[in-house]
């Protein structure tokens, strides 16, 4: 029984350690993004666009985080930045969409770790913009349901010792797409992104 016992305490404490050493390098966060889908349609080769492009604005809130992966001396990292955000918006009809924004970053400043102290950072990074959009606006009576992935560049500025961050990101590379729901149109799809996100 006492063999038991001191297992499980070693145990506890031994996860126990290990869960402050990762709530030490995680910054949680929570805002408002403006995130602005675009539609252009275009010939099946996706060479040749035509018509106006369609840009459907969100209003989302986010809530995610930072993983400081590496640091050094508490001013510099390398780390994953990650969230999930959705939105809607109503005008001329209904749509709807939930992201999930994954990017390897990189930051220096406030905002690199949790333990930085000063007052204002920059952060740099690459990933994929993912996101499921339920649209029924685009000059059709069928509601468009379906998953954009987005190879996307991320910039952040951080004010306040990290804990107030404006964030923007643009594509890297569009994504094509045939949909099915807006007459079998080829698209050429991208996603910009503006923000205010505060951290915990």
């Amino acid at each position: 029984m006492k063999k038991t016992a001191s297992i499980f305490i070693v145990l506890t404490l031994i996860v126990g350690q290990m869960s402050a050493q990762i709530m030490d390098k995680i910054q949680l966060k929570g805002g408002l993004m403006y995130e602005f889908v675009t539609f252009q349609q275009t010939d099946s080769t996706y060479k040749t666009p035509f018509g106006d492009p369609v840009i459907v604005p969100y209003v989302n809130f986010l809530v995610g985080g930072y993983y400081d992966i590496i640091h050094k001396n508490d001013i510099v990292s390398l780390g994953i930045d990650a969230g999930v955000q959705g939105g809607l918006y109503l005008q001329q009809g209904f749509a709807y969409q939930i992201q999930v924004p994954a990017y390897l970053m990189g930051r220096i400043g406030a905002g690199s770790t949790t333990y930085n102290q000063q007052k204002i950072g920059a952060g740099l990074g690459i990933g994929m913009q993912s996101t499921y959009l339920n649209e029924s606006r685009l000059g059709t009576a069928n509601t468009i349901k379906t998953f954009i992935f987005v190879p996307s560049a991320i910039g952040e500025v951080m004010i306040g010792g990290g804990n107030l961050t404006g964030r923007l990101h643009v594509p890297l590379l569009p994504m094509k797409k045939q949909l099915e729901a807006a007459n079998n149109g080829y698209y050429i799809l991208t996603n910009v992104g503006l923000g205010l996100i505060y951290r915990f």
